[in-house]
């Protein structure tokens, strides 16, 4: 159901704007110049883009779903946007920003996914460049912080109550998350969907972004970047492009907090 409009997608994900707002304020304390172009990756409905774009750069979006993309040209008409797989990427230029927000990378599932994502995401990140990730927080999945009541959404509208009331099984050995919603239409069960996501460490984490050519610059569960026990529901990943993809001779980065002060954003 979430994927069958723009507009149901937008009403049971309002974070969607703040999430684009924290990515700005990231840009801005992380990129070690301004930033003259950003690519969005599994750009949904263009909020983070219309955020980049009110200061006047450049913007780029790509989404696997034609609906999301034409939702997103309405919302950011200045920006190019157009359909994509994460995975499989040639826009035949790179930029000083590429963001993925709202558990996009999640969807890369076995290795191969994940190594063919994040090298399509380095070719398009300039060197000095930044890459910036949000998504579920597979450590609080995994140590049951996250639960079913946390996964489920609700809709209110005039004499109409939706209801989609969440499930999910974990499979350890692929470290998988399948998510499955049943949803409901006043009390009464009109269908269910599934959806599987991986769920990865920050260590892991950081160890594909080293291979893929990244310097972490920070992990946190929160978009302050402060320290904390990795607990919180979100993660956001910060990442410098390196130029070459030679592996790091020493990794820079911080899990849980960021090299830079949370005082120092604009």
């Amino acid at each position: 159901m979430i994927y069958r409009s723009a507009d149901w997608y937008d009403q049971l994900y309002p974070q969607a704007t703040l999430w684009a707002e924290q990515c700005f304020q990231l840009a801005q304390v992380h990129a070690s110049y301004p930033p003259g172009a950003v690519l969005d990756i599994g750009c949904g409905t263009g909020h983070a883009l219309t955020r980049f774009a009110r200061e006047g750069i450049e913007c780029w979006g790509v989404d696997l779903l034609p609906m999301m993309v034409e939702a997103a040209k309405i919302r950011c008409p200045t920006a190019n946007i157009r359909i994509g797989d994460m995975g499989h990427l040639e826009l035949g230029r790179t930029f000083d920003v590429v963001i993925s927000l709202g558990s996009v990378f999640a969807h890369a599932l076995t290795n191969d996914d994940v190594r063919a994502t994040l090298d399509a995401m380095a070719v398009h990140t300039n060197p000095g460049g930044i890459l910036i990730l949000e998504m579920l927080n597979g450590s609080a999945v995994l140590t049951g912080v996250i639960g079913p009541a946390e996964l489920s959404v609700r809709l209110q509208k005039p004499g109409v109550t939706y209801r989609g009331d969440a499930s999910f099984v974990i499979d350890r050995r692929r470290s998988r998350m399948q998510l499955t919603r049943v949803w409901h239409r006043n009390d009464q069960i009109a269908w269910a969907e599934q959806s599987e996501i991986r769920l990865m460490m920050p260590l892991e984490l950081e160890g594909w972004l080293d291979q893929a050519g990244f310097n972490l610059v920070a992990i946190a569960d929160n978009a302050a970047m402060e320290l904390s026990e990795l607990a919180g529901h979100r993660l956001w990943v910060v990442a410098r492009r390196r130029a070459s993809k030679a592996p790091s001779v020493e990794r820079t980065g911080q899990i849980g907090s960021s090299l830079h002060p949370c005082g120092s954003r604009p």
